[in-house]
């Protein structure tokens, strides 16, 4: 029986960092760093003809009909248009994406940081709703959000999606437009073919590169989930071509079911305050993810990422994750140019704690409420979404840092997620591979995982034949 497991509100209490506890930055050459070159100005540049649309675009969101001009917009709501447009020749700018040049991102920092102080998040508009009505398990739809860009992998991904199919719920394949043929995937999921077969519940799209760290990988994620919401479900889940169930869909459609209203995120803020006696597996759940049991008082596996930094006499710890030491902020744009690290400006990290604002971390793959996903993808986040997005690991940072600054926000997280694995001492951003040396510690405590990554056909074949043999005799009781 799925076991609930809720982040326990008293057990931490996310707070700004002190200056003193700022970690020591680690050196750049400890982790893989890529600093694209800087744009032309030519290729910056927006036309007017683009201009023209996105005041149309920006009039009908927010300004009256007399308003609707070049003219009659205010200087901030034209700036925003500026940096909000379509980009011309094909390239991708997703509307109401982050788009910041890098001449413009010192202005652009400085206004969304003075935005988020002075106005906040925007209030939990759920606040005052209450579950007086839990859906049986049977009645809950699943939404999958499926990231694909290897075609070495596409064998896995079928293994995965036969494991997870049901006709109740909905899939969305989101495709590397510059690493793998759509075509491909439909033909491995059966879609194309001379098997063809006709499944309405599941689209295959493509969709614009966009590599680790930068906002580009969030915004393709965000117009996924804008894309599902056009169908009914209750939670969204986030998977990469390597993750994996570590349970039958029955289990997790029923662990889910018994937690309607939380979301599954493994967060770890930059800095918690420790009231009294606190569980590090609640504070801290991925260093559990990370290691068994009998290993937790040691030093984390992923040392770099979870290590925790307290000053003698003090009740704040911080998080001594590589990324919260690179202080230089990005421009970014889409598929327009290639996400930029600006030099000579600083990100105002320590401003925005010191007005109460908490940063926090996550791995970004995650289940969501239907609630959790309509917030985020709303029309009122934007000076939000263009602070986070001009931080470094901007995918690993905006939904932890969400969550945590929400206004009266009524749901849970859970502690439940992935199970997950980081080579001793290693610098890379993927984990380590699973194989059968991982089914003890999966097998330990297997009920605190809906998912486990990373895996490959191959190399952990031997660990998802027992998997599979697990999750099958969970759907015969």
């Amino acid at each position: 029986r799925p076991t609930n497991l809720l982040l326990a509100p008293m057990s931490l209490r996310p707070v700004r960092c002190v200056s003193s506890l700022i970690p020591v930055a680690l050196a750049l050459a400890r982790l893989p760093w890529h600093v694209a070159g800087q744009a032309s100005e030519s290729e910056l540049d927006v036309d007017d003809h683009s201009i023209e649309i996105a005041v149309s675009n920006t009039c009908a969101r927010n300004v009256s009909e007399n308003e609707c001009s070049a003219e009659g917009l205010s200087l901030r709501q034209l700036r925003h248009v500026q940096t909000s447009v379509a980009a011309p020749n094909g390239l991708q700018v997703p509307s109401g994406g982050v788009c910041i040049r890098p001449k413009d991102l010192a202005a652009a920092l400085d206004q969304s940081s003075a935005d988020v102080i002075s106005q906040g998040l925007p209030p939990w508009p759920h606040a005052d709703k209450a579950i007086t009505e839990v859906k049986p398990a049977s009645s809950v739809r699943l939404a999958f959000l499926v990231q694909v860009s290897v075609e070495e992998k596409l064998r896995l991904m079928r293994r995965t999606f036969d494991r997870l199919y049901s006709a109740e719920d909905v899939f969305l394949y989101l495709v590397d437009s510059k690493r793998l043929d759509p075509g491909k995937v439909r033909q491995m999921l059966g879609l194309e073919g001379p098997r063809q077969r006709y499944l309405p519940n599941v689209v295959v799209q493509e969709a614009p590169h966009a590599g680790y760290y930068y906002w580009p990988r969030v915004q393709v994620v965000l117009d996924g989930m804008v894309k599902l919401r056009e169908h009914p479900w209750d939670f969204l889940i986030h998977l990469s071509e390597s993750d994996y169930p570590v349970h039958s869909l029955g289990w997790i459609r029923r662990s889910l079911a018994e937690q309607q209203g939380s979301n599954f995120i493994q967060i770890t803020p930059r800095c918690v305050q420790l009231d009294g006696k606190a569980d590090v597996d609640l504070l801290f759940p991925l260093l559990d993810a990370a290691r068994p049991a009998k290993d937790r008082n040691r030093p984390s596996a992923h040392s770099d990422d979870l290590m925790l930094k307290q000053e003698q006499g003090s009740s704040v710890r911080t998080d001594n994750w590589y990324w919260w030491s690179v202080k230089h902020p990005v421009a970014s744009c889409g598929s327009r140019f290639e996400p930029t690290q600006i030099h000579g400006v600083s990100y105002p990290g320590e401003k925005l704690e010191q007005a109460g604002f908490v940063f926090a971390h996550s791995p970004e793959w995650v289940v969501l409420t239907r609630d959790m996903v309509d917030y985020a993808t709303g029309p009122h986040l934007d000076h939000f979404k263009r602070l986070i997005g001009m931080h470094a690991a901007a995918d690993e940072i905006f939904w932890a840092t969400l969550v945590l600054n929400i206004p009266n926000l009524t749901q849970k997280v859970s502690k439940q997620g992935w199970y997950v694995r980081w080579v001793p001492g290693g610098t890379s951003h993927s984990p380590q591979l699973l194989t059968m040396e991982h089914l003890a510690h999966v097998a330990e405590n297997r009920d605190k995982y809906l998912f486990m990554r990373k895996v490959e056909e191959g190399t952990s074949s031997e660990l998802l034949r027992h998997i599979d043999a697990a999750s099958e005799a969970e759907s015969r009781r």
